[in-house]
């Protein structure tokens, strides 16, 4: 079966299934304004913090004469030994673990309910519960890279306020090279989603990724197909938003 026949057959699929396919695009609209409203306040607060570190650091650098990451020293290091940043360090590190806590939550409720459909969908059966707990347990795995991720940008972000031009054009070099390991990351961990739910937790997350680079013949082409399709309606999107707010918002 060719990519173009595979993909016929997966929206003829979704079409033979109207209510299961409103009720998936229901529940990801739902994530997204559930998201929202959860995680805000804390991300509020950590802008805050991180704003607050930085024009500490900031001022800690400039008393040395010379800027202490420049220098060499370590970013980790001036967190925790600087006496006058290191509370407001511990109380941002509080606040993702916080943030962390409840996006997996919210993510693992919305998407495994998603991933279901599609499943159930694709002709497979597997009761809602077990499918729900091997969608968590396989996400343990991903959300633990995807915090590593975030920490890895804090600390860049951090760096790059205040280093300045010279330093931070390297910063934007290695900011950049996250973000693409972040999204090479997240396209494994999407086709672990898509694969068959039998092994679960960091065995299904291994096992996923082995078949994803062994057929790769197959999920290099039908990626770049999805990830066309998102950029096509992206421009369509933007194109909108000139014309309508509203026919913008109902397409996006």
């Amino acid at each position: 079966m060719n990519l173009l026949s595979a993909a016929k057959e997966a929206v003829m699929r979704w079409i033979a299934a109207p209510l299961w396919l409103l009720l998936a695009m229901g529940i990801d609209a739902l994530f997204f304004v559930v998201y929202g409203f959860t995680t805000a306040p804390i991300n509020d607060k950590i802008v805050e913090h991180i704003i607050l570190i930085g024009s500490l650091m900031g001022q800690s650098a400039e008393t040395t004469g010379a800027s202490a990451v420049q220098n060499g020293r370590s970013i980790i290091v001036m967190l925790i030994s600087e006496p006058q940043i290191a509370p407001y360090v511990r109380q941002l590190a509080w606040l993702f673990a916080l943030l962390a806590l409840a996006s997996f939550v919210t993510y693992v409720l919305f998407q495994a309910t998603s991933w279901f459909i599609a499943h159930r969908c694709a002709g497979e059966r597997m009761d809602l519960p077990t499918f729900m707990a091997r969608f968590t347990s396989l996400n343990i795995w991903w959300g633990i890279l995807f915090l590593g991720y975030s920490v890895l940008s804090l600390l860049v972000s951090l760096r790059a306020a205040i280093i300045q031009v010279l330093a931070a054009r390297s910063s934007d070099a290695l900011a950049w090279t996250l973000t693409a390991a972040a999204v090479f990351v997240a396209v494994l961990a999407v086709w672990t989603y898509a694969l068959p739910m039998d092994p679960s937790g960091w065995r299904g997350a291994v096992d996923g990724v082995k078949w994803t680079f062994r057929r790769w013949s197959t999920t290099v082409p039908a990626t770049a197909m999805v990830l066309a399709v998102f950029v096509i309606i992206n421009y369509i999107v933007v194109g909108l938003s000139s014309l309508s707010s509203m026919a913008s918002l109902a397409v996006g």
